[in-house]
């Protein structure tokens, strides 16, 4: 039998290594095989390898990006209505990248600091994360180092994962650097084949959400765009319509909207109104949600007497104006 730490053989029954000093009382006889994705054993530990490990972190992904993206889609579903200007958009998207650390940082650290010592991917493939000189369970500290040490791992061109299967004990640099092992506790053909299974599967489902949310999230960033601009057409129409009474009373263009009876408050999506008294064409000063577009609302009167107002815009997306309102660009 061989101390778990340092790899010196020992007697049955025998307390600590006499090399150095590990507890013996769990029996951790480990031969470490020339393998480059695996460690064969005789005894309790087994440690899992690149492509198994590979999986795993699949499978969390996923989980993760789920999550995440519910949960943003249900705030951007919120804060539609802020989230349109480009200083708005900055701010959630610095938002989106905070709450993303935030979340895979206690996603791994708790699950892996916990009784099962896993994240859901690694404990649906039989692996757990342990302390490499004890195998015990290691804390929500060490989990964390654990975490933040990938990113080391990561901008080293991935090195400080590919080292993985050289290492002695199967470790990368994040491992290495928290003191941890991932070892494996069922059959490694089943988990290979559960593996690659994943893979597959996950590279098919990725594809298949990328198709999806290229066409979902346009749509409906363009149906909360006409949303709004059907609330200031609205607002348009109740103010023409005031003014429209307002001249067929007197027979002359009111100086202003509030002359013309007309007080309702400006929406978020308009930063100004007013009238032209010259020619009477109310004129809409739209917010950054529409790139500080213009609508203009001109007046004509018939034969009879009857007012018509026709709608033309400036500087707003033709897409985002409703097609009953007939709006045509002003030249």
């Amino acid at each position: 039998m061989y101390c778990g730490k340092c790899g010196t053989p020992y007697e049955e029954g025998q307390a600590f290594c006499v090399k150095c000093g590990n507890n013996l009382k769990e029996r951790t006889q480990i031969i470490t095989s020339t393998a480059a994705s695996t460690t064969e054993s005789v005894g309790a530990v087994v440690y899992a390898g690149f492509w198994e490990r590979f999986a795993a972190a699949i499978i969390d992904g996923f989980l993760l990006s789920v999550a995440t993206y519910a949960l943003v889609f249900l705030f951007m579903a919120i804060t539609s209505s802020a989230a349109s200007s480009e200083g708005s958009q900055a701010a959630l998207s610095v938002g989106y990248l905070l709450f993303s650390i935030i979340l895979t940082w206690l996603y791994f650290a708790i699950l892996e600091s916990s009784e099962k010592s896993a994240t859901f991917g690694k404990r649906w493939l039989g692996m757990r994360v342990l302390r490499e000189d004890s195998y015990e369970r290691i804390n929500f500290g060490r989990a964390t180092a654990r975490y933040f040490g990938k990113i080391l791992s990561t901008i080293l061109l991935y090195i400080g994962y590919l080292i993985q299967p050289f290492t002695k004990k199967r470790q990368a640099l994040h491992d290495m650097m928290a003191g941890a092992v991932v070892v494996r506790d069922r059959d490694k053909a089943a988990g290979v084949v559960v593996a690659v299974a994943v893979i597959v599967g996950a590279m098919i489902l990725i594809s298949v959400i990328g198709i999806l949310a290229a066409i979902a999230i346009p749509a409906y960033q363009d149906y909360v765009h006409k949303a709004e601009m059907a609330r200031v057409m609205t607002y348009a129409q109740e103010a023409t319509e005031d003014v429209t009474v307002s001249y067929q009373n007197t027979h002359i263009i009111p100086e202003s909207l509030g002359v013309a009876g007309f007080s309702r408050p400006l929406p978020n999506e308009v930063r100004s109104i007013e009238i032209k008294q010259d020619n009477g064409i109310v004129v809409l000063n739209l917010s950054d949600k529409f790139q500080n577009g213009i609508l203009f609302f001109v007046p004509a009167e018939d034969a009879s007497g009857k007012i018509t107002w026709a709608c033309k815009y400036a500087g707003i997306p033709e897409r985002y104006l409703p097609s009953s309102a007939g709006c045509t660009e002003a030249k």
